[in-house]
């Protein structure tokens, strides 16, 4: 996947069809191709995943980008943990 990379601060704008799926997920009308595409937007384009952190001599940049990051990595960990590995201790399926 190529990305065009942006300043930090600028909106990654999404393609028309992210945009679809972005606001199907949000209505909770999306295809199962829709959540796919939707997260992957968040993951990769949003968040930046995949795009190295490091700004040389613009400290600020880098933890900017490390805090996108982040969130990918923290939403990463979810989707690959068995969800019963997340159940907290008491809690039961309603």
């Amino acid at each position: 996947m190529t990305q065009t990379v942006v300043a930090p601060w600028q909106f990654v704008e999404p393609t028309l069809e992210e945009a679809r799926a972005l606001k199907a997920v949000a209505v909770g009308e999306a295809t199962s191709e829709q959540q796919k595409r939707a997260l992957s937007w968040i993951i990769h384009r949003a968040c930046g995943a995949s795009l190295d952190t490091f700004a040389p001599g613009q400290p600020d940049v880098a933890a900017y980008r490390q805090g996108r990051r982040g969130v990918a990595v923290l939403i990463t960990q979810v989707l690959l943990t068995k969800p019963d590995d997340l159940r907290k201790h008491g809690e039961t399926d309603v």
